[in-house]
């Protein structure tokens, strides 16, 4: 099942009915009212920093100079001194080396309530200032002066583009709540876009309708489909744990160009099939030609590599060999700078680098490989419909070994064979088979993680408490334990006595020897001293918790919970009382479940022949759960994280 919520549509859609806000605030379109300057605080969200309550966008062809035009004004109110950055504003300029979008009119303007008395303040226009990006960007920038909590601005602009194939997107949502965001578009009919709409938000208007004979130049006249879009009360959205970049859900529109139709009857496709895609990457000198590289690579392997008989093993010894020889340089180039030949010179190179190597010394081993690109968590999720080759940022190795298929990465000298990196579970990448055309596959981690903890402890009578720690992980936590571990033995240890001071930590040893097996173990011997009030003694067998806090604290989450892969977690103590102490109380057990059996959660404390044995377990069935799932996730990490800080066991001594 797949989360993104994204809707590709052509030009032409229904009506919808629209509905007015109820609101303190004024919707008397672009000026400002002493409603707006008197409500310092939003009934809906109010612990807001800020507030949009009003903004306008229009994007059209300019009648005289063809250019494309996007008009913008925002009425915007500060709530708090926190949202004072709101009145920062950035104009993103493109350009190609020989033509550039311009912005000009700009108008800007804060409003002030001052013993009763309106206060404005206009922008200076020498405080607009230029900044160059990159080669292709320019950034405008202006603050606007005067601003405070309380203090209404309002902003306005105009750009100008030669750019048909950069039609101006919308972004309804952002990071504060908004009370009203327009835009209106109009489209010569002779331009046809995929339109995009992203998010969970809905549209309370959305319509379009034909207008004949706008656009009239010296080769004909064209007919402009005029749309308009609107949102109301639109929630901030705030970024929390367990998600992928905020661009998959941000409520939005974009366009992409597909067709130009001419006036002379000529069509220009701009929007190419994944057909033609896959003829144009197979001659592309960053991936076709770095697919053909064998003769490079038929000199780096030992001879007991090459003469391995089984598949699989000689497969993991080659992954192993990349793994260990060649350095990731921590970018995602695929379509740049990518060389096998300067990777084997230079033993440091991109993603693209390392893992076609290991593409080519795999094939030249009789292994059946094909490789796969994706775009990374933090990079947001490719479109489906149609081509879009610059959404992709990533390029992983698909082996076939006996019929059964490996997902294979090199850059993490830890990883087990079979692991992809954490930041490549993304959902979905394409397998760029050439021979019977690509196709998407589902980019999923390989099995579930398990996090074991084993807690054996003596409480002497002295209530000093002698114990010892396993630690069995496997799959991802492993591998950041694996990780952390190797790369400084010293400054892992350190880091565990910073994060829990009140533990004597005697020992420390690692059982785990290879760097990228499946498992990581280690045992810890520590002493800790138990918690004496009066004739009590107080334990709280939970010494090391997975969850410090509730990663989960919106009232609402409009978006998915994205942990990346299934996960389990066991905890086990058992606490020996040598005949010494008698239990006065023991917490009582706990179980919980969420929705269609996707995690359970078990928690138990009793005596056994003196003793006290607890158990604790849960887990997270799904590795993406969608956002219906919050209010039941939120509700559960809350018990997690309740009984690992609040579970006590009183004793007293005999």
């Amino acid at each position: 099942m797949k989360y993104n919520i994204v809707i590709i549509f052509t030009i032409g859609f229904l009506s919808i009915a629209t509905s007015q806000t109820d609101s303190t605030f004024s919707f008397d379109k672009y000026s400002v009212t002493n409603g707006d300057l008197l409500t310092n605080k939003y009934v809906n969200d109010t612990i807001a920093d800020a507030l949009v309550i009003y903004e306008y966008g229009k994007t059209f062809v300019d009648e005289k100079t063809f250019d494309l035009t996007f008009e913008f004004k925002q009425k915007l109110k500060i709530l708090t001194a926190n949202g004072l950055d709101k009145a920062n504003i950035t104009i993103n300029l493109y350009n190609d080396g020989n033509q550039k979008e311009r912005v000009k009119d700009i108008i800007a303007t804060t409003y002030n309530l001052e013993n009763g008395v309106t206060n404005t303040s206009k922008l200076d226009m020498n405080n607009v200032f230029e900044e160059k990006y990159n080669k292709n960007y320019t950034l405008v920038k202006f603050a606007l002066p005067n601003v405070k909590a309380g203090t209404v601005i309002t902003y306005s602009y105009k750009k100008t583009s030669p750019f048909m194939f950069k039609y101006q997107p919308w972004y309804f949502q952002d990071n504060i709540p908004k009370l009203h965001s327009e835009y209106n578009t109009s489209i010569p009919a002779n331009y046809e876009y995929n339109i995009k709409l992203v998010g969970a938000q809905k549209l309370e208007v959305n319509t379009s309708k034909l207008l004949k004979q706008c656009l009239s130049t010296n080769l004909g006249i064209a007919d402009c489909i005029v749309s308009s879009y609107v949102m109301r009360n639109i929630p901030a959205f705030i970024d929390e744990k367990f998600m992928t970049t905020r661009d998959n859900y941000l409520s939005r529109i974009e366009y992409e160009l597909k067709i130009f139709k001419g006036f002379d009857g000529g069509v220009k496709n701009y929007t190419k099939t994944w057909g033609i895609v896959d003829k144009e990457l197979k001659k592309e000198p960053s991936i076709g030609k770095q697919l053909k590289k064998g003769n490079l690579v038929k000199e780096l392997l030992n001879v007991h590599i090459i003469e391995e008989k089984n598949k699989l093993t000689k497969a993991e010894a080659i992954l192993t060999y990349v793994q260990n020889n060649y350095i990731w340089n921590e970018k995602n180039n695929i379509f740049k700078d990518v060389s096998i030949k300067d990777l084997i010179k230079s033993k440091i190179g991109n993603t693209a680098q390392i893992n076609l190597l290991l593409y080519n010394l795999l094939k030249e081993n009789g292994i059946d490989v094909i490789p796969i690109i994706l775009s990374t968590r933090n990079n947001g999720l490719p479109t489906k419909i149609y081509p879009v080759i610059s959404d992709f940022n990533y390029i992983l190795i698909q082996a076939t070994i006996e019929n059964k298929t490996y997902l294979l990465d090199a850059t993490n000298k830890y990883a087990e064979f079979g692991q992809i990196p954490y930041r490549c579970l993304n959902q979905y990448g394409r397998l760029l088979d050439f021979k019977n055309g690509s196709k998407w596959i589902d980019i999923e981690a390989a099995q579930a993680s398990t996090n074991l903890n084993i807690i054996e402890l003596d409480l002497l009578e002295n209530s000093i408490i002698k114990g010892k720690f396993t630690r069995l992980s496997k799959g991802y936590p492993a591998l950041s334990l694996k990780s952390d571990y190797f790369k400084n033995p010293k400054t892992y240890l350190s880091n565990y006595r910073n994060e829990y001071p009140e533990l004597d930590i005697v020992e420390h040893n690692v059982l785990t020897e290879k760097k990228n097996v499946t498992t990581f173990k280690e045992e810890f011997n520590l002493e800790l001293n138990a918690e004496v009030i009066g004739d009590k003694t107080y334990i709280n067998p939970f010494l090391f918790v997975f969850f410090d806090e509730n990663p989960f604290n919106l009232q609402d989450r409009t978006y998915p919970i994205d942990f990346g892969y299934q996960d389990a977690y066991q905890y086990s103590v058992k606490i020996k009382l040598n005949g010494k102490y008698n239990i006065v109380e023991l917490p009582k057990e706990t179980t919980k479940q969420l929705p269609e059996n996707s995690g359970k959660l078990i928690f138990n404390i009793i005596e056994n022949n003196g003793d006290i044995i607890v158990y604790f377990k849960y887990d997270f069935k799904k590795p993406i759960y969608h956002a219906e799932y919050y209010t039941f996730l939120k509700s559960y990490l809350k018990t997690i994280v309740n009984i690992e800080k609040n579970t006590l066991i009183v004793l007293k001594k005999k």
